[in-house]
């Protein structure tokens, strides 16, 4: 089956209608997503998918052509538009019915703008068209309440995901309780479960002296399915000089799936995520061009959070950490630390880490250095 999906992507697909369309996919339908509106967002089409947006210049350059090509239901459409305030809606149908030619039927998400697009496609194409009703469209946010009741009467079916949208579309909209079929929304229980997983944090640069690869090859060699790897950070300060592209390298590794990135976060998530890890790994080393670290701030802040940290003896890393370090470059031995580290207890994990907080109090505290900086400043 081929169904013509009308819905708005003003930021992207909203996830719930992502996970649908996906849904319908593996159910053996053949979706074309038809968007009323359409932006970036977190969640696109896949490449695989059928997506079309309009051109509002081309759109209005083309409605001559329409008219003369269906003159009779033009016409006619076109006066019901004017009559009901939905012109552009109307303008808009005409364009997207050339490539619904070869849909079954039509279904609009919300009885607003996608429905009024998908009731005249529906019109001109002489197919079923069908609604589902979350929200929007039962309250003041509704741009034309007079239209959505004349659209909706039209409707082959509607569905609703609650029993109280359902009792507002029967006692406001007049709609008869038997063509309104009560479809909840659903999740993914599989992918929903309490969290129980270890887990390897980096934070940093998308660069190569941060050493994201070598971490990646040896995440790729431990193989654990109880354990996930936390990527933060975005970029780099030195442009695609040394940019390293992440989440190729994720899918070169095959790990994609055991992957989470977490990209320009604010300072306070970024303290939960050091919180809440098991392991935090900077696997720092020399870059192909020569550039090597300082000493990097996210170590500390790892040993701050009472965490157990893998590094690499590179620089002035080994001034800062004690343990655990391998040397930089060796994936292999970086392999071997990390599951070393994995082996241990809570409370082993909790000691380093606590070792780790004293070396951060003792030596590398913001306050303890500002002043010591202030001094300084004071002194020349």
């Amino acid at each position: 089956m081929k169904i013509a999906f009308i819905c708005s992507m003003k930021r992207g697909l909203p996830s719930f209608i992502y996970r649908e369309i996906k849904g319908l996919y593996k159910s053996g339908i053949d979706v074309y997503i038809f968007t009323t509106k359409s932006k970036p967002g977190l969640y696109k089409p896949e490449k695989e998918w059928h997506s079309f947006k309009y051109n509002s210049f081309i759109v209005i350059l083309l409605q001559p052509l329409f008219f003369i090509r269906h003159f009779t239901v033009y016409f006619s459409l076109l006066i019901k538009s004017i009559k009901t305030n939905s012109l552009i809606d109307f303008l808009i149908a005409f364009y997207y019915v050339g490539k619904m030619k070869n849909c079954e039927r039509i279904h609009c998400i919300e009885a607003m703008h996608a429905l009024y697009v998908g009731y005249y496609c529906s019109k001109i194409l002489k197919i079923p068209l069908s609604v589902t009703i979350h929200a929007d469209t039962l309250y003041d946010i509704n741009p034309n309440t007079k239209f959505t009741k004349n659209a909706l009467k039209y409707c082959n079916a509607i569905v609703s995901p609650t029993e109280y949208n359902k009792k507002i579309l029967i006692d406001d909209y007049g709609i008869k309780s038997e063509r309104i079929s009560l479809i909840r929304m659903g999740v993914d229980i599989e992918k929903f479960k309490d969290y129980k997983k270890k887990s390897i944090l980096i934070v940093g640069q998308w660069c190569e002296r941060k050493g994201h690869e070598d971490l990646f090859k040896a995440f790729k060699k431990i193989d654990r399915d109880d354990v996930d790897l936390w990527i933060v950070g975005s970029g780099t300060w030195g442009g695609k000089r040394d940019y390293v592209d992440l989440k190729k390298l994720v899918k070169k590794y095959g790990i994609e799936d055991k992957s989470i990135f977490f990209e320009r976060i604010p300072e306070k998530f970024l303290q939960y995520l050091y919180s809440q890890c098991t392991i935090f790994c900077l696997p720092s080393k020399k870059s192909s061009d020569g550039n090597c670290e300082g000493l990097p701030i996210s170590l500390m802040e790892a040993m701050a959070s009472y965490k157990p940290v893998v590094s690499t003896l590179h620089t002035g890393i080994p001034e800062l950490v004690n343990k655990v370090l391998v040397p930089e470059g060796d994936w292999l031995e970086l392999s071997k630390a990390l599951e070393f580290l994995l082996s241990k207890d809570d409370k082993e994990l909790r000691k380093m880490g606590e070792e780790n907080r004293k070396i951060v109090e003792k030596k590398y505290s913001f306050n303890l250095n500002i002043k010591k900086l202030a001094e300084l400043f004071y002194k020349i």
